[in-house]
């Protein structure tokens, strides 16, 4: 008591010290209690551990003279089935005898164990006497055993049959005595242990009880002593940590406590002074966040702008009634700006109608502006003015309406990288640009290193493959290198436009769960074949497979099929049956056919093929002229008309002509060397001397074996000397153009 009165006058170390002094003695009187009870708990459970050791061996022992006497009777059997083999009997024989051995053995060890627990032998010795009557038996059996005689097996095995019974139950009854006894065994050392346990959790609860009622008391005034200032302490950080630094501090206390107070007082000093300058700084980046967000409210406002400024150059104009044309555009970059929602980005489609040599296409473009958000729109700005400008001026101007589709197209494109390539590579553009003749169903395209247009035909979807090969528009060095692809649209056939937003999925990598950009370019097409062609399901189809990583755009083109030739008289087909029919006939006969099919249907393709037949057969090569550019109208598919076009024009000296197809056949097959070669003669007439080289030099390249190479630079440098020496007159202006194009002056002659 009298150091429980004392607790006062103590530091804090004191007073821990004197707990841990008093909580060691508690410790180490529990500690040697401990170590007591354990060893007379060893003893115990060494001893029961021994016992249970024995009785566990004599039970394996009996299930070892179970099994192998069980192993011998076995054997037994075999011995006698297989017997009629002498290794085998031999085999088997020496087998059961050595099983015999060992049952015996266990049994003889599994008696000495029944003596060891004071329990009856007689059980086991009647086991050793029926398993050495059992041996005897057996060998008495066998020695009438005959190999090769079948039968004496049986007749063994019935004087022999059910004597195993007595000695097979005898050690099953030794089985069952061993268990018991091991049952026996269990429940005595579980008692035992019980008891133990009991005992020890009494002495221990008993020391524990008296150690913690001697420390009690001085722990409840050592605690008392240290609590109630630390509840202080606990007061004054509370009101701290809610804001509170004005709390008066007792700092002339000498324990620990009072150097704690000390330190917690100079704490709070300095947490007044950091709040204050905190305050100062929070206030400094309230007005720097107002001035962000007034930055941001201007950058969205110019988004805003920027969207105004691309909504109509992206506009839909085809209202055509074989064409059904449908735009979809997703921008990656969304904004707000004040009651508006929009989005802004590189991907743009454009489509109209326009009017080439009276001939009504409908040009359509998608495209893809290199950059993010701004930049990308940029692009697109840039690329919309500068379209419709193009698309405007062909509208005013003869003198780019009247040109031939290719030479627009190709005209256009390179006009578009002209622009493009001035910002010195740091704008580029991927676009496919098409250009439809909806009546006759045949499409010319420009593929700028954007993705394939996929056709989707009969319910197949299928990537429109280009023959030509172009980089973005920007690049520098691609001016020379445009040509025209081409293909025929059918009846029902869905075309699809879109930038690569359609690929750059992020999708679930089934491998790692990761997420992962596709890399597979024909997923698009699943996506087409399950949509059946239609657009929003497309939409659907392409958001399921994954996550959209940029800009997409999209375009559906369908074409509702081509205005056919009216159906042809059955008179007419004869007629034109025929004609081809008497081809080895001389002209003049054969052109009675043709008579009554000119009447009739004049404007047919097939006619028109025919009378370019007959004409150039007649030597009439203005109008067979004629005739193939009327034909080249009604079928701008026919490539193999462009040349004969050109070669007839060539051959009438009208050199215009033989140019401008020329030059329409180069653009979609640059590498048709017969076309090259009678283009450059036709540039050669025209005195075009220069093109008319660069064109044989393409030639050379694409067959430098071609024959006609050398023959065709000789007569061009026969015609340059001749030109030098005495210039050539005046091409005479000839004003045929309505004859080139009539087909009545067979009539007229008639």
């Amino acid at each position: 008591m009298k150091i429980l009165n004392n607790l006062n006058n103590l530091t804090i170390r004191q007073k821990l010290r004197l707990m841990a002094a008093s909580a060691l003695a508690a410790i180490t009187f529990g500690i040697v209690l401990t170590i007591v009870l354990i060893f007379s708990a060893k003893n115990r459970s060494d001893r029961a551990l021994l016992t249970s050791a024995k009785i566990t061996k004599t039970v394996d022992l009996t299930r070892s003279a179970q099994v192998n006497f069980k192993k011998q009777v076995q054997e037994w059997k075999n011995t006698l089935l297989r017997g009629n083999d002498k290794n085998l009997f031999e085999k088997y024989w020496a087998s059961f005898q050595d099983h015999e051995k060992k049952t015996l053995e266990d049994l003889n060890a599994v008696k000495e164990m029944f003596s060891h627990f004071q329990l009856d032998t007689a059980p086991v010795d009647s086991a050793i006497e029926e398993e050495k009557k059992l041996g005897e038996q057996y060998r008495a059996a066998i020695a009438q055993y005959r190999s090769n005689d079948l039968n004496s097996a049986f007749r063994i095995d019935r004087t022999v049959r059910g004597i195993d019974r007595k000695p097979t139950d005898d050690i099953e009854n030794l089985v069952h005595i061993m268990e018991k006894e091991q049952q026996k065994l269990i429940a005595a050392l579980r008692s035992e242990t019980s008891t133990s346990l009991t005992l020890s959790l009494f002495l221990g609860s008993g020391g524990g009880v008296l150690a913690a009622l001697a420390i009690f008391l001085l722990f409840v005034k050592t605690i008392r002593t240290i609590t109630s200032p630390l509840d202080r302490t606990i007061e004054i950080f509370q009101k701290i940590s809610s804001g509170y630094l004005q709390n008066e501090i007792d700092t002339d206390k000498r324990d620990e406590i009072g150097e704690m107070w000390r330190a917690l007082d100079s704490m709070q000093l300095s947490l007044r002074e950091k709040t204050e300058a905190l305050h100062a700084m929070n206030a400094n980046l309230e007005n720097s966040l107002k001035e962000v967000q007034i930055l941001k409210e201007e950058q969205d406002g110019d988004y805003f702008l920027t969207s105004l400024l691309l909504a109509p150059l992206g506009a839909n104009n085809i209202r055509h009634p074989r064409l059904n044309v449908e735009f979809f555009t997703r921008q990656k970059k969304k904004f707000k700006f004040r009651k508006w929602s929009r989005e802004i980005g590189g991907d743009i489609s454009i489509a109209h109608e326009l009017k080439l040599n009276n001939t009504e296409y409908c040009v359509i473009l998608n495209g893809d502006a290199m950059g993010k958000s701004i930049q990308g729109a940029g692009g697109a700005i840039v690329l919309g003015s500068v379209f419709a400008a193009i698309l405007e001026r062909t509208r005013i101007s003869s003198i780019y309406s009247e040109i031939s589709p290719e030479r627009w197209l190709k005209n256009t494109v390179l006009e578009l990288n002209k622009v493009f390539a001035s910002f010195d590579g740091s704008m580029l553009l991927s676009l496919v640009i098409t250009l439809i003749d909806a009546e006759h169903g045949l499409c010319y395209y420009v593929n700028a290193e954007h993705p394939a247009p996929i056709l989707y035909r009969d319910g197949v979807a299928g990537f429109v493959n280009a023959d030509h090969y172009f980089h973005k528009l920007g690049t520098p060095g691609i001016d020379s290198e445009i040509f025209i692809d081409t293909f025929q649209l059918e009846k029902g056939d869905v075309l699809f436009l879109g930038s690569d937003g359609r690929d750059d999925l992020q999708i679930a990598d089934r491998e790692s769960g990761s997420r992962v950009i596709n890399e597979n370019e024909r997923l698009i097409l699943d996506c087409v074949n399950r949509a059946g062609g239609d657009m929003a399901l497309l939409i659907s189809e392409i958001e399921e497979q994954g996550e959209l990583t940029d800009d997409l755009s999209l375009v559906k083109i369908e074409y509702a099929g081509k205005a056919e030739d009216a159906e042809l008289d059955k008179h007419i087909i004869t007629a034109l049956s025929d004609f081809y029919e008497f081809k080895h006939r001389p002209a003049e006969e054969r052109e009675r056919y043709l008579i009554p099919v000119v009447r009739s249907s004049p404007e047919n393709s097939e006619i028109l093929r025919a009378l370019t037949h007959h004409y150039y057969a007649m030597k009439d090569y203005m109008s067979a002229c004629g005739s193939a550019i009327k034909y080249c109208e009604q079928k701008p598919e026919d490539v193999d008309f462009l040349y004969v076009a050109s070669y007839l024009g060539k051959l009438a000296g009208n050199y215009d002509i033989a140019i401008e197809y020329g030059e329409r056949l180069r653009l979609r097959k640059p590498k048709l060397t017969r076309n090259l070669m009678n283009l450059a003669d036709a540039h050669a007439m025209k005195r075009n001397y220069e093109r008319a080289l660069e064109l044989i030099a393409e030639v050379e390249k694409i067959e430098p074996t071609n024959s006609k190479i050398e023959r065709l630079q000789t007569a061009i440098q026969k015609r340059v000397k001749e030109a030098s020496q005495k210039p050539l007159p005046e091409d005479q202006e000839v004003d045929q153009l309505k004859q080139i194009y009539s087909t009545k002056t067979l009539l007229k002659r008639r």
